[in-house]
């Protein structure tokens, strides 16, 4: 149990930025969400999953990391040690230890915790790191500005009554 903790904990640092900023040993939401699902995929679905006629527990979605997380009655987003499905985890019911899939290994359980720590984010299907991702550029302010329709870039654009203008906008307009 110790040893979970640790594991947990480090995940949990890691997601919280305590290392540097881009660094390549930092999980993205996509890499938590594609290894809390291949969990759910290998440990969870052969009771729960949405192939079943009549799944355990009324809860036939346990790949659909969206839904799963959107169900407040199993999970509270950033509050793993608040959420029914960590205790259910952590207390070793589920998996039941008669499941075929098996119980969860300590590495499982700590991605588990540092899925539901992170928000609980659904990911993509798709990888940064795929082809059609390879081109996208970080925007930059430059680009923003040289996109920028005619009247905000000739200042003659004012917000609506009631609208308010973003703190950026304001600075760079001198108010």
């Amino acid at each position: 149990m110790a040893r979970l903790l640790q594991i947990a904990s480090f995940l949990v640092m890691l997601l919280h930025g305590y290392c540097r900023a881009g660094s390549p040993n930092v999980p993205d939401v996509r890499e938590i969400a594609s290894a809390a699902r291949a969990v759910f995929t290998a440990r969870c679905n052969e009771c729960h999953g949405a192939h079943l006629p009549q799944p355990e527990g009324r809860f036939g979605y346990v790949t659909d990391l969206a839904r799963v997380a959107s169900n407040p009655e199993m999970v509270i987003r950033s509050s793993p040690e608040e959420s029914e499905l960590w205790e259910l985890i952590r207390r070793e019911e589920m998996p039941p230890a008669d499941a075929s899939a098996g119980s969860l290994s300590e590495q499982e359980k700590a991605i588990l915790h540092a899925w539901i720590a992170a928000g609980a984010p659904a990911g993509t299907e798709k990888s940064a790191k795929s082809p059609e991702f390879s081109n996208i550029q970080p925007a930059t302010r430059r680009m923003r500005s040289a996109r920028a329709p005619s009247a905000v870039a000739a200042g003659s654009w004012r917000p609506k009554e009631g609208e308010r203008c973003s703190a950026e906008h304001r600075r760079s307009r001198g108010r």
